[in-house]
Protein backbone atom coordinates (compact mmCIF):
# COMPACT_ATOMS: atom_id res chain seq x y z
CA UNK A 1 0.00 0.00 0.00
CA UNK A 2 2.68 2.29 0.90
CA UNK A 3 4.76 1.80 -2.25
CA UNK A 4 1.35 2.15 -4.68
CA UNK A 5 0.91 5.67 -2.18
CA UNK A 6 4.26 6.61 -2.94
CA UNK A 7 3.94 5.70 -7.43
CA UNK A 8 0.68 7.72 -7.18
CA UNK A 9 2.30 10.65 -4.98
CA UNK A 10 -0.41 10.06 -2.37
CA UNK A 11 -1.14 9.24 0.99
CA UNK A 12 -1.13 5.47 2.17
CA UNK A 13 -4.48 6.68 3.90
CA UNK A 14 -5.63 7.80 0.68
CA UNK A 15 -4.84 4.42 -0.88
CA UNK A 16 -6.49 2.36 1.92
CA UNK A 17 -9.38 4.20 1.61
CA UNK A 18 -10.08 4.20 -1.94
CA UNK A 19 -9.31 -0.11 -1.60
CA UNK A 20 -11.65 0.01 1.35
CA UNK A 21 -14.33 2.08 -0.78
CA UNK A 22 -14.36 4.95 1.60
CA UNK A 23 -13.75 7.45 -1.17
CA UNK A 24 -14.56 7.25 -5.02
CA UNK A 25 -12.18 7.94 -7.82
CA UNK A 26 -12.90 10.62 -10.34
CA UNK A 27 -11.65 9.42 -14.22
CA UNK A 28 -8.25 11.04 -13.78
CA UNK A 29 -7.04 9.36 -10.42
CA UNK A 30 -8.52 5.74 -11.94
CA UNK A 31 -6.07 6.22 -15.39
CA UNK A 32 -3.36 6.57 -12.54
CA UNK A 33 -4.29 4.49 -10.46
CA UNK A 34 -4.37 1.74 -13.31
CA UNK A 35 -1.17 2.78 -14.63
CA UNK A 36 0.58 2.68 -11.27
CA UNK A 37 -0.47 -1.22 -10.85
CA UNK A 38 0.51 -1.47 -14.05
CA UNK A 39 -2.98 -2.60 -15.42
CA UNK A 40 -4.57 -0.81 -18.78
CA UNK A 41 -7.14 1.41 -17.92
CA UNK A 42 -9.45 0.35 -21.01
CA UNK A 43 -8.86 -3.58 -19.63
CA UNK A 44 -9.52 -2.23 -15.88
CA UNK A 45 -12.96 -0.96 -16.76
CA UNK A 46 -13.52 -3.65 -19.35
CA UNK A 47 -13.68 -5.58 -15.99
CA UNK A 48 -15.45 -3.72 -14.38
CA UNK A 49 -18.28 -3.23 -16.79
CA UNK A 50 -18.10 -7.09 -16.80
CA UNK A 51 -18.59 -7.46 -12.84
CA UNK A 52 -21.11 -4.89 -12.51
CA UNK A 53 -23.34 -6.14 -15.64
CA UNK A 54 -22.97 -10.26 -13.49
CA UNK A 55 -23.83 -8.25 -10.93
CA UNK A 56 -27.16 -6.10 -11.93
CA UNK A 57 -27.85 -9.83 -14.14
CA UNK A 58 -27.95 -11.32 -10.53
CA UNK A 59 -30.31 -8.70 -8.60
CA UNK A 60 -32.46 -8.56 -11.74
CA UNK A 61 -32.97 -12.35 -11.38
CA UNK A 62 -33.35 -12.04 -7.44
CA UNK A 63 -36.04 -9.44 -7.90
CA UNK A 64 -38.53 -11.43 -10.77
CA UNK A 65 -38.56 -14.28 -8.35
CA UNK A 66 -39.43 -12.34 -5.50
CA UNK A 67 -42.97 -11.92 -4.55
CA UNK A 68 -44.53 -8.73 -6.22
CA UNK A 69 -45.45 -6.06 -3.51
CA UNK A 70 -48.94 -5.14 -3.08
CA UNK A 71 -50.44 -2.07 -4.41
CA UNK A 72 -50.85 1.26 -2.61
CA UNK A 73 -53.52 1.46 -0.55
CA UNK A 74 -53.78 -2.48 -1.06
CA UNK A 75 -55.55 -4.17 2.34
CA UNK A 76 -53.79 -7.13 3.66
CA UNK A 77 -56.30 -9.76 3.13
CA UNK A 78 -56.99 -11.45 6.99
Amino acid sequence: MRTLATRLKVSHSWVAKTENGERRLDLLEYINLCMAIGLDPHTGLDLLITSQSSLHRARHDYFLAAETPPKYGARKKA
